[in-house]
């Protein structure tokens, strides 16, 4: 519960969501005047008078840096109003957290939408009441997969391709990502009577909308496969009714080579991008060196973890055409003899891999032991 108190004036903000793992208040909530942080910036943390207050911050995930949480407990603020200012609109939008992010961070926080932030900045001095009352249940997800046995000497090695089955609360989810579940569902149908040199195997992962939970079980768990994984094609949120394609690649430029050539072959446009990426299914794979393909569409982010992630604002056009593109590049990857690229990420991204997982994958299941015990 969200409400502010303008000029002798209570209101409330009926958009207002809890975060994900947030600390309970006390009963009766906690209150202060309301404090911009813009987005925590050294400098913005450091203005004074933050004491007792409770704080306006843009963007959501910066709370998954460790240092930055410390920073705002020590600024002694009441409560903490998040943002994600990607999404430009006035729609109720969840706010999603890691668990891992709120295990030491004592501060309640709700989510509002970006242009209920602009109403609240527009008004000058507020009073702000917040209360969050919540609890945690222990729950159970799945990883579903299957595969299509590969022929001959190649058999043993592994192409996946992956997508996530879950959504958040609110939304239905249609495009993030029943969209890319549809098409791992589809792409069984396509390849399962091709004769194929590598086995595919099709997995839709749980519980991505919290860091990819399943996807580092499942990577965790099945370690003993990840020399024989040669490449992952993850597919997350490819409906956007209207948007671009991106390919998100993290390995060599030879494999950002042999997408742009299936594409072109396709005559399919997208944009090809070279960098790492911790919000998707592909990552907890990069931590064990397997080179990845993500593809998603732009343009959804009006629809983003709202309850207009519907059937009606998806592309199925859209979905279709990235679904028989990768059905290609499959057929290329796991039907030749020879690896068309290597298996492996350039030295500088792995390091970055590295980087970004001790930073935010601090799970409560260790990949690193996994790994030193298979050796």
């Amino acid at each position: 519960r969200l409400e502010i108190t303008a000029g002798g004036k209570p209101g409330r903000v009926t958009s207002a969501r809890p975060m994900a793992y947030t600390p309970n208040t006390p009963t009766g909530g906690v209150s202060g005047p309301l404090c911009f942080l813009q987005t925590g910036t050294e400098h913005d943390l450091a203005q004074p008078g933050l004491r007792g207050k409770v704080g306006l911050l843009l963007g959501s995930a910066n709370l998954r840096f460790s240092a930055f949480r410390r920073k705002l407990i020590d600024a002694k603020l009441k409560g903490l109003i998040v943002v994600d200012h990607r999404t430009e609109y006035r729609t109720p939008i969840s706010a999603g957290a890691a668990p891992q992010w709120m295990l030491d961070f004592s501060l309640p926080v709700v989510g509002v939408p970006h242009l209920v932030a602009v109403d609240l900045l527009k008004m000058g001095k507020l009073k702000v009441s917040l209360t969050t009352q919540g609890r945690r249940v222990s729950s159970e997800s799945q990883n579903v997969w299957a595969e299509i046995p590969g022929e001959g000497s190649a058999a043993r090695e592994i192409i996946v391709v992956t997508c996530h089955l879950d959504s958040v609360p609110d939304a239905p989810g249609a495009n993030d990502n029943g969209s890319g579940t549809a098409a791992v569902m589809e792409l069984a149908r396509i390849l399962r009577r091709e004769k194929l040199k590598r086995t595919v195997r099709l997995i839709g992962f749980g519980v991505e909308e919290r860091l990819s939970v399943g996807a580092y079980l499942y990577a965790t768990r099945q370690v003993q496969d990840a020399n024989q994984i040669k490449l992952c094609i993850n597919l997350d949120s490819i409906g956007a009714i209207a948007g671009e394609d991106i390919i998100t690649t993290a390995g060599t430029p030879a494999l950002t080579r042999l997408l742009r050539k299936v594409y072109d072959a396709c005559r399919h446009g997208a944009e090809f991008v070279e960098e790492i990426s911790i919000y998707s299914d592909m990552f907890p794979l990069n931590m064990l060196g397997i080179p990845s393909a993500w593809c998603y569409r732009s343009g959804g982010m009006w629809a983003f973890h709202t309850k207009l992630d519907n059937f009606e604002n998806v592309c199925p056009q859209a979905t279709t055409r990235t679904t028989n593109t990768v059905a290609e590049l499959v057929r290329r990857v796991a039907g030749t003899s020879r690896l068309p690229f290597p298996r492996k990420i350039d030295p500088s991204m792995a390091s970055a891999i590295g980087a970004a997982a001790r930073e935010n994958y601090s799970h409560p299941w260790n990949i690193e032991q996994a790994l030193r015990d298979l050796a």
